[in-house]
């Protein structure tokens, strides 16, 4: 079906002389139906939302595209050329295109493909109804094969035809079903599709933790990100990619947290609730690729929250504050927040979460015993009580008291 003299929410993209560029290029530039943009920026433009990679798909042959942007001078990269995907580099912006195409056998992670140039043949090997509209050079003509507008008017995230089916020839699908419910399906799962995932659960153990891991991330951050994961463990879909025994309650209450709050999501923070203590980290490292450097950041949030469960009574930071990643603190301050039994300034806590959530480093105390030596202290005992007694006051403060609060301190401690 065709929609033409179609308004889109979101044109900047579309409007761009890159962009055109390359459509005017792969359609002999009189405008031949050659190249159809397709996919997230199609998605995205009629939803209104901001559009990043700009997708291409194209009846002309790998060889063809490539030939025509190098007679150009435009640089091209066979990205995928098994699969007829190439990228070309326009100003150092990439555009994706691949030739149409239908799957001729596949085994559940790989498909051996055909290319074509009928585009409903194209359309009926993606996964949703929503990810097979394809827009004209001009963005006027929606192309939709399979009721995929109307499905993303209506936020419902729907197989094209047997979702058993298409499951079958990527068990990877059940991931991206569960992500593209939690981003566009309002919170809202479609029952044949979330009976088809638990009956082909088993197919995700065959998929490399790479591509689990790069699905499993965003489900992590998306929008209705808790109740994604409720799903995925009550359809037993979880177990068979990280097995965790239950989701823990501190989960459910960050996020809440940061969504109450409008902060962007943490993935190390929410990795780190998911994996209650290190044995259930250990078990997460071993099911996902997770850098060395978000592997350390999960230990530190580890560490600190397990000082917090077991020391509600100790003064607000001290004992951490000098060896902890900032982010791993920012954990500390959102389960204090979250926690109604904790006696803790509501207000300050956010400031501090909002400063330290990104952030790696250690906290450095801003006093050394040189400045006390520069104000009259003598080198000897009582050097070291009031350099102590200084930091468990500025760590007390969240870090907050500066070197001059620090150092006026100590002179009136001196002149007592």
């Amino acid at each position: 079906m065709e929609i033409r003299d179609f308004r889109l929410k979101t044109t900047d993209w579309l409007d761009c002389p890159k962009t055109g560029k390359v459509m005017h290029i792969l359609n002999d530039g009189d405008g031949h139906d050659h190249a159809r943009f397709v996919g997230g920026c199609v998605r995205n433009a009629l939803l209104g939302k901001a559009v990043g990679d700009v997708d291409i798909a194209t009846t002309r042959l790998p060889a063809d595209v490539m030939r025509l942007f190098r007679a150009q001078n435009i640089k091209v990269i066979p990205t995928g050329i098994d699969h007829g995907t190439v990228t070309v580099i326009v100003d150092k912006t990439p555009f994706e295109i691949t030739t149409l195409r239908l799957d001729k056998q596949t085994d559940g992670r790989h498909a051996e493909v055909e290319f074509t140039n009928d585009w409903k043949e194209d359309a009926s090997r993606r996964d949703f109804t929503m990810n097979a509209l394809y827009l004209d050079q001009k963005g006027s003509v929606l192309c939709d094969y399979f009721g995929g507008y109307k499905d993303l008017c209506e936020s419902h995230v729907r197989f094209i035809g047997v979702a058993d089916n298409r499951i079958e020839e990527d068990y990877l699908r059940i991931l991206r079903f569960f992500r593209f419910s939690a981003l566009y399906g309002g919170g809202f799962f479609d029952d044949k599709a979330l009976k088809a995932c638990f009956e082909n659960r088993a197919g995700l153990k065959t998929l490399s933790k790479e591509r689990i891991g790069d699905e499993f991330f965003k489900i992590l951050k998306a929008p209705h990100g808790f109740k994604t994961l409720q799903l995925m463990f009550e359809y037993e879909i979880m177990q068979n990619i990280v097995p965790l025994k239950y989701l823990p309650h501190w989960l459910k209450a960050f996020f809440a947290f940061e969504d109450s709050h409008g902060f962007e999501p943490c993935e190390a923070i929410r990795l780190s609730l998911l994996s209650r203590g290190q044995t259930d980290a250990q078990t997460l490292f071993k099911s996902l690729r997770i850098s060395k450097k978000q592997k350390e950041r999960i230990q530190a949030c580890h560490s600190v929250m397990d000082f917090y469960e077991g020391n509600k009574d100790t003064p607000f930071f001290y004992g951490f504050y000098f060896f902890m990643p900032r982010i791993a603190l920012a954990g500390l301050v959102a389960l204090s927040f979250m926690d109604d039994g904790y006696e803790i300034n509501r207000d300050n806590v956010l400031d501090y979460y909002r400063n330290w959530i990104d952030q790696d480093s250690t906290p450095e105390f801003p006093v050394h015993a040189k400045m006390l030596l520069d104000i009259g202290y003598e080198k000897n005992a009582a050097l070291g009580r009031i350099l102590k007694h200084l930091e468990k006051e500025w760590a007390l403060s969240g870090g907050t008291l500066s070197k001059d609060d620090l150092i006026k301190q100590a002179q009136r401690l001196k002149d007592i």
